[in-house]
């Protein structure tokens, strides 16, 4: 169960929600992991209010992106990337064939 001093952190940074929209749970582990790999992930972008509960597919299956896109970027060459840390959109086209 949250601490009331971590719910009203979550509360105020969710804003117009109340005490009772909060999650009643820790999310699943599998949360954890995928915001390990994406530091942009939300407890509000799995908890669904209306049954107060967690969507754990929605959760496996972003945790299952996030995964293979942590695959793709390990066998990417560091020089393909920008400043970002995305893949350089220059080194994802291919060449279209002219006729001479």
């Amino acid at each position: 169960m949250l601490t009331p001093s971590a719910g009203a952190k979550i509360l105020s940074a969710a804003g117009e929600l109340s005490a009772a929209d909060l999650p009643t749970t820790c999310p699943p582990f599998e949360f954890w992991l995928l915001k390990k790999l994406d530091q942009s992930v939300c407890v509000f972008d799995y908890w669904v209010r209306a049954s107060k509960s967690w969507d754990t597919e929605g959760i496996l299956s972003d945790l299952a992106l996030a995964r293979a896109e942590a695959a793709a970027m390990d066998k990417v060459d560091p020089s393909q990337l920008n400043s970002a840390g995305e893949l350089d959109a220059s080194h994802t086209q291919r060449a279209v064939p002219t006729r001479e």
